[in-house]
C-alpha cells in the first residue's frame, strides 16, 4: 500500500513511538486498498487492507457486467480463521547490511513456527554471484498440524538459519527476474497470497524479465498484492548511480501503494536490528488484524474470466484488482413453473418462469419456444395448435413473467402448454423442457368456434366458385359485346377446371387494370382500340385465330391454327387485312405451314414451313398472293410457266383474289 517511513520525520516518528502499532508508524495514501480477491462464480472473498472498516459498512462489487453484494458480515482476517500462503524473496547479497540480514533470519523461522495447519511458505533467496542466475528455493511447506509438523518445523528453521550472506561486494541481486517469476506463477490463487520482498531494493539482473517498467506493470497487474521490508544498504561504490536508480525505482514505483496494493516498510533509515523486528510486527499485524474479509455474491453464476474487480465501500470506490473469475459452481436445475396459468382474455394466458439464476429474455421472447394443444391432443399428428402471435416479458428478481397472445381464441375447455430452449441465465446455461396443463372457463362454447374456424379454413372453396362463374360469364360476354368483357386470371380458370383450349391468348396488351370484373384496357389507349377492332371481327367470323400479339402495334402479329402466323403490321384497316388473310389461310389447305405477310395495302405473302415444299425447289421461294380490286394496281409479278390462276370476285365487299406461286 506504499505506506512508509522517510527520512528525517520517519526518523523522528521511530525515536517518539517506539513500539507502536502500524497506524502509528504509517503513512495512509488511502482509507482502504482492494488488497486481493478469490472468486469462483458466483461468489468473490475480497480482501481489503487499511482503517478499521465499521460493521455497519456496506461493501459492493462489479466485474465487467455483473454486479457483487456483500453476503454477509465484515470480519477481520484473524478472525476468519482461514489459511494463507507467503511467498518470500529474501536479499542474501553483500549489498544489504549484515546486522539486518541476521535478524531477518530469526524474524523468518519465528513466521514460520506461526504458522497454522493449513497455512504455505515458500522461501527463495535472490543473492547470486551471477547476474543471469536465478532465485534460489530454501523451502517450500504447506503446513499439516502440530502432531505431524515437529520435524519439518525443525529442518525448515535449519534451512532459514544456514542461508549464507554473500560477503563479497561482486554479488549480485536477481531481484526483478524473480519477482516476475513468482507473480506469474500465481495468476490464479485459490486462497489469500502475498508476496514480501525482503531487500534493499538493488536490482543486477541481466537476461529476461529485468526491466524495471515492466517489473512494475506485472507487480500492478497481478493477482497478488506485494509487500516489502527494505532494509538498509551497505554504502555503494562512489559513482553507481545505476544502483541507486533501480532502488529508487524499487522503492518509489513497484512498492508504491497503487502499485502493489501492499505495504513497505523502511528499515533502511534506522540501520538497526531492532528496526528489522519492528518491521515484521506491523506487517504482520496489518496481515492479520487489519485486513478484512468480505464475501460478496453475484446473482448468477456466469463467469468473466481474469477481470478487474471494482469494490466500493459505503459508496467510496476502493479501487480496482484483477481477479480469475473463470471457476464456478455448477448450477444443473432448468428453470421451472411458478404457480399456475392465468387466463388473461380471449386469446391470451399468463404464467410465471423461476430459476435461482434467473430466466433468459431472449429465449422467454422467442414464439417457436412455445406450444398450446387442446389437453391429450399432443401425441397426434393432426391436433390443432394455437400459434403464439405476440408475447410480453416482465422480469422481477429470479423470476420472469410472460403473457402469450395467440392468432385465434380459445374455447371453454383443457389445453396444454409445453416449452422448450428456455435457458436460464447461469453458466451451465439449463433448458427448460415442460409442459402444464390449463383450463379456459371464460369463452366460447367449441362448436361456435368450429364453425367459425371452418369458415376461415375453407374459404378458398367459396373463392373458386366464384371464379368459376365469373369465369364463365366473362367468356359469354366476350364472344357477345366488346364493352362488356371482363378480366379473367387465367390461373384460376385453371383452378376451375375450365377448358382454355378454344381461349385466345394476347400478348403485349398492357392492361391499365388487372382487377377481375372490370372492363378491360390497355395502358395504351391505341392499343385498347386495336384489341376491340379484332375481337369484334373475331366474334363475327368463323376463324381460327388462336393468338393475338400486339407487343408492337405497328407490327401486330396473328396465329391460325397454331401453325400459320399472319404478320399484318400497323393497325391500319385491320378488318380488311383480316379477311384478306382468311381467305388466304383457307385456300393454302389443312397442311401448309409458314407465315403469311402483309405486302402493301393488297398483297399477301406467304412462306411455307412444310417439309415437303422445302425439298422443292419451287417450295424454297416466297409464294405472293395479290389482292386486286378496283382500287389497286395490277400486280407487275411476272408468271413463270408453273403458275397457276383462280379468281372470282366478291359482289358485295368487291374484292378479287389472284393466286400466283412459283
Amino acid at each position: 500500500m506504499g505506506r512508509k517511513i522517510t527520512g528525517i520525520l520517519a526518523a523522528c516518528v521511530l525515536a517518539v513511538l517506539a513500539g507502536s502499532s502500524i497506524a502509528q508508524a504509517a503513512v495512509m495514501e488511502t482509507p482502504y486498498v482492494a488488497e486481493q480477491a478469490i472468486g469462483k462464480a458466483p461468489e468473490v472473498k475480497a480482501y481489503i487492507t487499511g482503517s478499521k472498516i465499521k460493521d455497519s459498512s456496506t461493501v459492493s462489487g462489479k466485474i465487467e457486467n455483473i454486479e457483487l453484494t456483500q453476503d454477509g458480515d465484515i470480519t477481520s482476517f484473524k478472525k476468519s480463521g482461514e489459511n494463507m500462503n507467503y511467498i518470500i524473496l529474501m536479499d542474501n547479497s553483500g549489498s544489504v547490511n549484515e546486522e539486518q540480514f541476521a535478524e531477518v533470519k530469526t524474524q523468518l523461522a519465528e513466521l514460520r513456527k506461526s504458522l497454522k495447519k493449513g497455512d504455505e511458505m515458500t522461501l527463495y533467496t535472490v543473492g547470486t554471484d551471477n547476474a543471469g542466475g536465478e532465485k534460489t528455493q530454501v523451502f517450500s511447506r504447506k503446513i499439516k498440524g502440530k502432531s505431524k509438523e515437529a520435524k519439518a518445523l525443525a529442518s525448515d528453521c535449519e534451512q532459514i538459519a544456514n542461508i549464507p550472506y554473500m560477503k563479497t561486494a561482486d554479488s549480485k541481486t536477481v531481484l526483478y527476474r524473480s519477482i516476475n517469476q513468482v507473480l506469474k506463477e500465481q495468476s490464479a490463487p485459490v486462497k489469500r497470497t502475498v508476496v514480501l520482498l525482503i531487500t534493499d531494493g538493488e536490482d543486477d539482473s541481466q537476461g529476461k524479465d529485468i526491466d524495471n517498467v515492466s517489473t512494475a506493470e506485472t507487480v500492478k497487474d497481478a493477482s497478488v498484492p506485494v509487500y516489502g521490508i527494505m532494509l538498509n544498504r551497505k554504502t555503494p561504490k562512489a559513482g553507481n548511480t545505476e544502483a541507486d536508480e533501480k532502488i529508487s525505482y524499487t522503492r518509489n514505483k513497484i512498492l508504491a501503494e497503487k502499485n502493489c496494493r501492499g505495504y513497505y516498510y523502511d528499515c533502511s533509515v534506522d540501520a538497526t536490528a531492532d528496526s528489522v523486528v519492528k518491521a515484521f510486527d506491523a506487517i504482520r499485524t496489518l496481515w492479520q488484524k487489519e485486513t478484512y474479509v468480505v464475501n460478496l455474491k453475484a446473482p448468477t453464476n456466469q463467469t468473466a474470466g481474469r477481470a478487474k474487480l471494482a469494490l466500493t465501500v459505503d459508496n467510496s470506490a476502493v479501487g480496482k484488482i484483477y481477479v480469475d473469475y473463470s471457476a464456478y459452481e455448477e448450477d444443473k436445475e432448468a428453470p421451472t413453473f411458478a404457480g399456475e396459468i392465468e387466463e388473461v382474455s380471449s386469446n391470451s394466458i399468463q404464467f410465471t418462469i423461476s430459476d435461482k439464476n434467473g430466466v433468459n429474455n431472449m429465449d422467454a421472447n422467442e414464439a417457436s419456444n412455445y406450444m398450446i394443444q387442446e389437453a391429450g391432443q399432443e401425441a397426434s399428428k393432426d391436433a390443432k395448435v394455437w400459434t403464439v402471435e405476440s408475447i410480453n416479458t416482465a422480469a422481477t428478481e429470479n423470476q420472469i413473467t410472460v403473457t402469450l397472445t395467440t392468432n385465434e381464441e380459445f374455447y371453454n375447455g383443457d389445453y396444454t402448454l409445453h416449452l422448450t430452449n428456455i435457458r436460464d441465465k447461469s453458466q451451465d446455461q439449463n433448458e427448460m423442457d415442460a409442459s402444464l396443463e390449463f383450463t379456459i372457463k371464460n369463452a366460447r362454447d367449441a362448436k361456435t368456434v368450429a364453425i367459425q374456424q371452418a369458415i376461415k379454413s375453407y374459404w378458398w372453396i367459396g373463392l373458386i366458385v366464384l371464379v368459376i362463374i365469373i369465369g364463365t360469364i366473362i367468356i359469354i360476354v366476350i364472344r357477345k359485346k366488346k364493352t362488356e368483357v371482363i378480366g379473367v386470371d387465367p390461373d384460376e380458370l385453371e383452378k376451375a377446371d375450365s377448358n382454355q383450349s378454344d381461349l385466345i391468348t394476347v400478348t403485349g396488351f398492357e392492361p391499365s387494370s388487372e382487377i377481375l370484373g372490370t372492363y378491360i384496357e390497355s395502358s395504351d389507349e391505341q392499343k385498347t382500340e386495336i384489341y376491340f377492332e379484332i375481337f369484334n371481327y373475331i366474334a363475327e367470323n368463323d376463324n381460327k385465330i388462336v393468338s393475338i400479339d400486339m407487343t408492337d402495334k405497328y407490327d401486330i402479329k396473328v396465329n391460325y391454327d397454331n401453325r400459320i402466323n399472319f404478320e399484318l403490321g400497323n393497325s391500319n384497316d385491320v378488318t380488311y387485312k383480316l379477311k384478306l388473310a382468311e381467305t388466304v389461310f383457307n385456300d393454302l389447305g389443312d397442311d401448309k405451314k409458314g407465315t403469311m405477310e402483309m405486302i402493301g395495302s393488297n398483297q399477301i405473302s406467304f412462306r411455307s414451313d412444310t417439309a415437303s415444299d422445302k425439298n422443292t425447289s419451287s417450295g424454297n421461294s416466297m409464294t405472293k398472293i395479290p389482292i386486286e380490286d378496283e382500287s389497286t394496281p395490277e400486280s407487275t409479278e411476272e408468271s413463270s410457266q408453273d403458275d397457276y390462276e383462280n379468281s372470282y370476285n366478291d359482289e358485295n365487299n368487291d374484292i378479287g383474289r389472284q393466286y400466283r406461286q412459283s
